[in-house]
């Protein structure tokens, strides 16, 4: 806009004097990308729609590095070994100095470790037999069985039954636990 400010002063010659106000659009940034992810992520894309003239400034969570694209519409994060939780940042900022900050929680989940099945166990002519998976906190699990017959009757617990073994076979329990995104880890 262009506003002019004129004085008279009669019989005198008006004098004036413009002056000119931008008002650009304030920059609307939205963040997109996978913001539950697994300690040791490398290569996370986070990203804002990119707006020719305009300038961008991420920030990440402590435990996290910008691997590329800090001043970028697009970043790619790389994650530390420790679960976290804070904010991924962006802000966009136009050629009028209007700016806007975007966040997005990002949640960083342990992976498990140090699984057990339990002990081995010598059975003589059982149909059942009683299982202790270690239990890890914020975590699911899933007992399977080789070869397959036996059923579980808590297939999803640490501790289980499972019933409709035949005597003289060998069977091979495993206790797989994950803590979604992170890839399960089994014994």
């Amino acid at each position: 806009y262009t506003f002019t400010w004129a004085v008279t002063n009669a019989p005198c010659a008006a004098v004036s004097n413009t002056s000119t106000v931008n008002n650009p659009i304030k920059p609307t940034p939205s963040i997109t990308g996978t913001t539950t992810l697994c300690e040791g992520t490398t290569g996370a894309s986070f990203n804002t729609a990119s707006v020719t003239g305009n300038t961008y400034a991420w920030t990440a969570p402590t435990g996290t590095t910008i691997a590329t694209g800090s001043v970028t519409a697009a970043i790619t994060l790389n994650i530390g070994t420790a679960p976290i939780t804070g904010n991924v940042s962006v802000t966009e900022s136009s050629s009028a100095s209007c700016s806007t900050t975007a966040n997005a929680t990002l949640t960083v989940k342990a992976k498990p470790t140090l699984v057990s099945a339990g002990a081995p166990q010598n059975l003589c002519s059982a149909i059942s037999v009683s299982l202790t998976g270690s239990t890890h906190a914020g975590t699911t699990g899933a007992w399977s069985v080789l070869p397959s017959g036996p059923t579980f009757t808590a297939g999803t617990s640490a501790s289980t039954t499972a019933n409709g073994l035949v005597a003289g076979t060998d069977y091979t329990f495993t206790w797989a636990v994950t803590n979604a995104p992170c890839a399960a880890v089994s014994n």
